[in-house]
């Protein structure tokens, strides 16, 4: 009886403790779009960045839409890389705790 309390807390203790790591993160999203033809990119290499350091990486999917998450609020970059095109990196995209963020 007493294995299966402590068990039953252990685990309550696990979802609480996860719940409140995801408290107070925010997230951008967007579409990738070629400059020139206005079609979308698909699985562009999309990377968040402070300084040098390399936070999170996804790719677009078919319609070249992306989301990153969960963020801690703060200043980031975007910096989104394609073989064929020029590196484009988006500088100073604010992250607000529990908002969405667009940068296309």
């Amino acid at each position: 009886m007493l294995r299966k309390l402590l068990f039953t807390l252990a685990i309550a203790f696990g979802f609480a403790i996860t719940a409140n790591a995801q408290v107070g993160q925010g997230s951008i999203k967007g579409t990738i779009l070629d400059n020139e033809t206005g079609e979308p990119v698909p699985f562009a290499n999309v990377s968040l960045r402070r300084g040098s350091d390399q936070i999170l990486g996804t790719t677009t999917d078919f319609d070249g839409k992306y989301t990153l998450k969960p963020i801690p609020p703060g200043t980031y970059d975007v910096q989104v890389s394609y073989v064929g095109f020029q590196t484009k990196k988006i500088s100073g995209v604010g992250v607000s705790s529990d908002k969405i963020t667009d940068v296309d």
